[in-house]
């Protein structure tokens, strides 16, 4: 009998590189997004300076404010970034994303988007599937006579 098991391997680690690839896009293209549509607000952020720019007050003063740091420095987009680079970079070295790490990226994204409705931040469940997929990717076991 012979087990192959090299294939598995490669599959898993090119999921976590679509995976990675994926978060790096979607992250990118939500900063982009989000940068265009509140340029003008940003731009006055900017000018106000960087220190103790967002108010934390529950009013409706800073809600803008707030609203658009949420929706870009301070959102999920950075983290997802970074968590791409490192699905990509886990896939370069030919590894599995971790299970657990797989599983967190998706209970996060299930967890989080119904309340928006249908919009884009949909797509995130593509990545989380490769993710998944390269966490738990298993060897094929090819069964040969002798």
């Amino acid at each position: 009998m012979t087990v192959q098991s090299g294939s598995s391997a490669a599959r898993a680690a090119r999921a976590a590189r679509v995976g990675g690839w994926l978060l790096i896009a979607l992250a990118l293209l939500h900063l982009a997004m989000t940068t265009a549509q509140s340029g003008e607000l940003l731009m006055h952020l900017a000018e106000r300076g960087w220190w103790a720019t967002v108010s934390g007050r529950p009013d409706a003063s800073g809600a803008r404010e707030a609203t658009i740091y949420w929706a870009t420095l301070g959102g999920f987009a950075l983290p997802q970034l970074v968590l791409g680079v490192w699905a990509l970079s886990v896939g370069r070295r030919g590894q599995r994303v971790p299970t657990a790490v797989a599983w967190a990226v998706t209970a996060v994204i299930l967890v989080s988007l119904p309340p928006l409705g249908v919009n884009p931040s949909w797509l995130m469940v593509v990545p989380a599937g490769f993710l998944l997929f390269s966490a738990h990717a298993r060897p094929r076991v090819a069964v040969t006579a002798q």
